[in-house]
């Protein structure tokens, strides 16, 4: 039985997934496994898979029906007979010495959950940066609530699954599962949420090595309707989850995302919708309740909620439209105030 085990969902990635499936097998740590998850992908991938477990014992390729992303984690979560597991995006690919970092930290602290730090890698502007972190290093019981689930919540931090290796038997015993991409927006952050929640220890690692591709086409960079109820049905299960968990500690945040919620839905899809469009959202019930709140919203996204208070369809068309056509400036900005930390 392997120490790892990786698991890595598969849809329409065939002009990537080599570089990924690759970049995993030439890891210097190798006491590992990996399942790919073809998630009924129409092109090549599920011959690539199944080329790979020809030709490395170590690869295990399944099949399944397209579900999404979640689904085809859950449905590789089967297969894990391993003290450890990670995920990996098949269009992201990993530094060679990514998991030998992640369990050389696992098995010296003696903790349950590891993070890496990762490289941004934005095509649009062909450059790459890796974000600072807010902490590094051993986190203990006492501290998790402030320095992983407060970031997770108000900043989504520790979001991303694919930086982190958990146990295996923690997931088993709260029995995690990942809630659809077509029903929520983030469900790696309600997977962690809950995860955090219960885990005694965990060690951050400043290192980047794992390489996050930013691809403007994909899931959660592209057109999706119904953003807002996809929104607030995420922040209302994480409110059940922190209240479940941590009482009415995390209130404040959670009022927060309500807020901020409505603003991002916004930045979304006003580009792509009509005026009529746009004023059936805001006049929403759902919208109403979070306009009619006393709270004050933060962050790139606050102009939509001040506009939305106005009634100004058409600026939020305009200013959706004007945001994205300088999302590249924006990553280019971002590039140039964390390249020295990339270094």
């Amino acid at each position: 039985m392997p120490l790892l085990s990786v698991i890595v969902p598969v849809y329409k990635v065939e002009k990537y997934l080599s570089r990924c499936v690759d970049s995993i097998l030439v890891q210097t740590f190798t006491d590992f496994k990996v399942i790919l998850v073809d998630d009924g992908s129409p092109d090549n991938c599920g011959a690539i898979c199944d080329r790979y477990q020809e030709l490395d014992a170590r690869v295990i390729s399944v099949h399944k029906e397209n579900g999404g992303a979640s689904s085809a984690r859950n449905f590789g979560l089967k297969y894990v007979d391993s003290e450890w597991v990670s995920f990996v995006d098949s269009d992201d690919y990993l530094e060679p010495n990514h998991f030998e970092v992640h369990m050389r930290a696992a098995i010296e602290n003696n903790v349950e959950l590891t993070i890496s730090n990762y490289l941004l890698i934005i095509p649009q502007i062909k450059k790459q940066y890796a974000p600072p972190v807010s902490c590094n290093g051993i986190i203990q019981k006492e501290n998790i609530p402030g320095a992983l689930i407060t970031n997770l919540i108000s900043s989504s931090e520790f979001m991303p699954v694919w930086r982190n290796c958990y146990k295996k038997s923690i997931i088993d015993s709260l029995k995690l599962n990942f809630v659809s991409e077509r029903e929520v927006f983030a469900e790696d952050y309600l997977f962690n949420l809950q995860y955090y929640g219960y885990i005694s220890s965990a060690y951050i690692i400043n290192e980047a090595t794992y390489c996050h591709i930013i691809d403007k086409n994909s899931l959660s960079q592209g057109r999706r309707r119904g953003f807002l109820e996809m929104e607030l049905k995420c922040t209302e299960l994480s409110r059940k989850i922190l209240n479940k968990n941590h009482g009415n500690k995390f209130d404040a945040l959670i009022y927060e995302k309500y807020i901020d919620s409505l603003g991002y839905s916004l930045f979304k899809e006003g580009s792509f919708s009509s005026l009529s469009e746009i004023k059936a959202i805001i006049k929403s019930p759902n919208a109403q309740m979070i306009l009619n709140t006393q709270g004050r919203p933060k962050g790139k996204y606050s102009l939509f909620f001040y506009l939305a208070k106005k009634n100004k369809y058409a600026m939020i068309k305009l200013f959706s439209f004007i945001y994205k056509l300088f999302e590249p400036l924006y990553r280019y900005v971002s590039y140039l105030k964390y390249r020295n930390h990339s270094k």
